[in-house]
């Protein structure tokens, strides 16, 4: 998912605070009279902090991009693998579902190599279809779920995407 900008901010905040807390004490050590730590000491942990605080936020960053590539490859796969060439087989046959499945079972099976990138939902409805004498009715409650689950997935798409 892409950040908005509300994201951003509040995490930069929470860096300022975090920032801001830390060197309060540091301060309250300079005042003791006589001082504890000299000022350079004080730069350099105050630095040191500072800079802690931008490597997590890259790090935390470089993250939340990392996930959202993997879910985008994640959609891609189950479009390409596994949605689309099950709903192709069956609108491309002239004819009544069963009778598609009857003359492409081999195609069928293949394509159902990847039904592990299937939504539970149409999992279980390829599991009906493959596991007893499928018919018209279980077939055409595989397609009807995958015309829903592939709308759902464009959708999910477009949202990673922006």
């Amino acid at each position: 998912m892409a950040k908005s900008f509300l994201d951003i901010t509040e995490h930069s905040s929470l860096i300022t605070s975090f920032i801001l807390l830390i060197s309060l004490p540091i301060i309250m050590l300079l005042l003791v009279k006589p001082p504890i730590i000299t000022f350079d000491q004080v730069l350099i942990i105050w630095l040191t902090i500072v800079l802690i605080s931008f490597t997590h936020y890259a790090v935390y960053t470089e993250q939340l991009q990392h996930k959202n590539e993997e879910n985008i490859r994640l959609v891609e796969k189950r479009l390409e693998y596994f949605y689309r060439p099950l709903k192709t087989l069956f609108i491309c046959y002239k004819g009544t579902p069963i009778e598609c499945y009857e003359n492409k079972t081999d195609e069928f099976y293949k394509i159902g190599c990847y039904r592990h990138l299937a939504k539970k939902d149409t999992f279980c409805y390829y599991e009906k279809c493959t596991g007893c004498i499928p018919t018209n009715d279980t077939i055409l409650k595989l397609l009807d779920q995958i015309a829903k689950d592939i709308d759902a997935l464009q959708k999910e798409y477009t949202e990673l995407k922006s």
